[in-house]
């Protein structure tokens, strides 16, 4: 190349680019129009058909994105009340925790199968039932006194009788 024909920019274009050959007007020998057409209908309708599935991918393609996002907005919500149960439950668990610990620290107080069997032991001894209460005691004291005093009049009646008569 020389410098001359680098600089001119349709030169250029030229070498990149070279000039389109003419269609040819007729027919070339041995092509048969009708058969042409055929396959020109042919892809037509292929044509056609591909850009219906097109179509109707794009509508599934649609359908299953509104879907996915129907889906995403359920599972959050569900995921949601989740959390709320599963913070509630660690509450409760932590409640129930704090109860058996308490009790526990209230075993440690109770009595034992041992120490229970002696009192119950002292007690068939003592056999409690058989006491008196102080009211019933103050009563048998008021009543032995109260006999006390009548067989004492009696007596110092009979014994005053017994000087009357002597």
């Amino acid at each position: 190349m020389n410098s001359k024909n680098a600089k001119d920019p349709n030169t250029m274009d030229e070498q990149l680019f070279p000039p389109a050959q003419p269609a040819p007007l007729a027919p070339p020998p041995g092509l048969q129009l009708p058969s042409a057409t055929a396959q020109i209908t042919s892809i037509a309708t292929r044509l056609k058909l591909a850009e219906e599935r097109y179509a109707n991918l794009s509508k599934r393609n649609q359908i299953t994105e509104a879907s996915l996002l129907s889906f995403e907005k359920d599972i959050k919500a569900e995921l949601r009340v989740l959390t709320k149960q599963t913070i509630e439950l660690r509450k409760h668990l932590a409640d129930i925790n704090a109860k058996i610990d308490a009790i526990t620290g209230e075993l440690g107080t109770v009595v034992h199968k041992y120490e229970f069997l002696t009192v119950e032991r002292y007690l068939d001894l003592w056999q409690p039932m058989m006491f008196i209460t102080r009211e019933e005691a103050r009563r048998l004291i008021a009543a032995a006194v109260q006999e006390q005093k009548q067989q004492q009049e009696k007596q110092d009646s009979t014994a005053g009788l017994g000087e009357r008569n002597a």
